[in-house]
């Protein structure tokens, strides 16, 4: 190959790369599609994915939320009515075939960084509103190409974690997936140090105003008349620490949904009361104990 083929060669890439990236140059409203993995336990290697995670940028607000969530929560508001009555057999046998995305929360940030957050643990809900602040970001010399965008790399402390991002300034929003946000550019890639939790951007696409889910995830974070009994809502240190609570204690879970008791089916055939693993939450319970 010759010096003159080799740097046709090149220039074809870089163009190419260049009209890929263009269309969200400029663009005010993206959806981009996260690969969220994380270690559910402590003591336990396993680690769980969510490939469908999804961060909604709007002109003045974002949301952030699993996609089968969504899903679920659409569907059981078309399935059943205010009193929950099955009132849609179609959408509730679409209902009975989905699993439940192993991330439940959803992230609502509107201008004026006014946070609405919910927190979901099977049938149990629990909401807070909050006043957001990014997290504050070092900036370090260190770039990173990551699936054909150009990426710089930022490190902070951020609700009880040390957290390393890679953002590129070539989608110019400070957007990022869950709580991380506030550089320069779109958040592509994050991870703890400890590397218990990690988000990976997989795709990105425009979004027209008609398909905005905004206001529908917002009506999730309030309850139906059939579902006041196991939602709750206070201030975000009360919900932080009843949700560890929750995760971590199966006598409690199954007092705030009204279960006597709980059985777990061994490998051998028999009973055996239920035993919960200890969870290991992305915001730490000594972060809410300490605020």
């Amino acid at each position: 190959m010759t010096i003159q083929d080799l740097t046709l060669k090149r220039l074809i890439v870089v163009l190419l790369t260049i009209a890929c990236c263009a269309p969200f140059a400029s663009a005010q409203q993206l959806r981009v599609t996260y690969e969220y993995r994380y270690h559910p336990y402590k003591n336990e290697s396993f680690q769980n994915a969510d490939m469908n995670m999804t961060l909604d940028i709007e002109k003045e607000r974002t949301a952030f939320y699993s996609e089968t969530a969504f899903m679920i929560d659409s569907l059981s508001r078309i399935a059943f009515n205010d009193n929950g009555e099955t009132v849609d057999h179609e959408a509730y046998s679409k209902l009975t075939r989905l699993l439940t995305g192993s991330c439940k929360d959803y992230i609502l940030i509107e201008k004026g960084n006014t946070t609405q957050v919910l927190l979901s643990d099977g049938m149990i809900h629990l909401s807070y509103s909050d006043t957001y602040s990014p997290p504050e970001w070092t900036i370090e010399e260190s770039d990173y190409s990551y699936r054909s965008y150009t990426t710089h790399k930022a490190t902070c402390h951020f609700m009880g974690r040390d957290w390393i991002a890679w953002y590129t300034e070539e989608i110019p929003s400070s957007a990022g997936p869950w709580l991380l946000s506030g550089l320069p550019g779109l958040i592509l890639k994050a991870r703890d140090t400890e590397k218990l939790f990690d988000f990976s951007y997989r795709y990105i696409s425009e979004m027209e105003d008609t398909d905005s889910r905004y206001e529908q995830l917002s009506s999730f974070c309030s309850p139906r008349p059939n579902e006041r009994k196991y939602f709750f809502s206070g201030s975000p240190k009360e919900m932080g620490l009843l949700h560890d609570k929750i995760e971590n204690d199966a006598s409690l879970k199954n007092q705030l949904l009204g279960i006597l008791s709980s059985k777990q089916l061994n490998k051998d055939g028999s009973l055996s009361d239920s035993v919960q693993k200890e969870r290991i939450s992305i915001i730490p319970v000594e972060y809410w104990k300490s605020k």
